[in-house]
């Protein structure tokens, strides 16, 4: 199944809704792309901020990172 965010009772639609308001794509992706003339620093850091934003914000809605 590979790594996913998971709480007790909610329903995929749920899931989808709490990761879009944390600032996640409705795919359930993390929403960072790279842009014409944009380094592979510049990626890196806009990924890591935007990836440490999503955590917080899916931790403080009592989600959990599972990693099967």
């Amino acid at each position: 199944m590979g790594a996913h965010w998971v709480k007790e009772g909610v329903s995929k639609d749920q899931l989808t809704s709490d990761w879009i308001s944390c600032g996640g794509k409705s795919d359930l992706r993390d929403g960072v792309e790279s842009s014409y003339g944009m380094t592979r620093e510049e990626f890196f850091r806009q990924y890591n901020r935007k990836v440490e934003f999503l955590n917080v914000c899916m931790k403080g809605l009592n989600y959990k990172w599972m990693n099967d």
